[in-house]
């Protein structure tokens, strides 16, 4: 399990992977919220309606796999104003025709083209209440955290198995960052 800020480092065994996720990404002047489906090969990137949030408002996503339809239904809402999103994701099938399963969760922030200055001045942002489930089960995640690009000093710590906190530096002279940025 993973936290990294502001983005995942490139893994072997994660470009092998899907994403399935809610996501939450800073545009550089507001918040949004949507659902994500993308895959590496062959790329293929679905993204759901999406909605511009506040700060201080509480999300809640989560991601569950239906069995009897071998899908991800991912739903996000806004629990602030009541804004929602469900998405149905039918799941591959490996070599020997069963479905695939997603047995690694990420919390990112991975938006590293803005400008410091650009970001939310509250610099942080918390992930709390998280529960893990494999094959039906509660799972306690074992987190780690990293980063790939050293941008306005971005990091993620861990503050317990249900809490993961991303902070960042409004004031930091990142320009060399930026420009190596995609």
């Amino acid at each position: 399990m993973f936290a990294c800020a502001p983005r995942c480092p490139p893994s072997p065994s994660l470009t092998q992977h899907l994403r399935i996720q809610p996501v939450n990404p800073w545009t550089g002047y507001n918040w949004e919220i949507y659902n994500e489906y993308f895959q590496w090969s062959p790329e293929n990137n679905i993204n759901s309606a999406a909605h511009t949030v506040q700060p201080g408002d509480v999300l809640y996503g989560s991601v569950t796999y239906d069995k009897d339809s071998a899908s991800y239904m991912m739903y996000h809402v806004d629990e602030t104003d009541g804004w929602s999103v469900n998405t149905t994701i039918p799941v591959q099938t490996d070599s020997s025709g069963n479905p695939k399963k997603f047995t690694m969760s990420y919390f990112v922030f991975e938006k590293s083209q803005w400008a410091c200055d650009q970001y939310p001045t509250n610099e942080e942002v918390t992930f709390y209440d998280i529960n893990m489930e494999f094959d039906g089960e509660k799972v306690q995640p074992k987190w780690t955290t990293a980063f790939v690009d050293d941008h306005c000093d971005f990091r993620a710590s861990i503050v317990d198995e249900a809490t993961i906190k991303m902070t960042w530096n409004t004031g930091a002279n990142d320009d060399a960052n930026l420009r190596g940025a995609k």
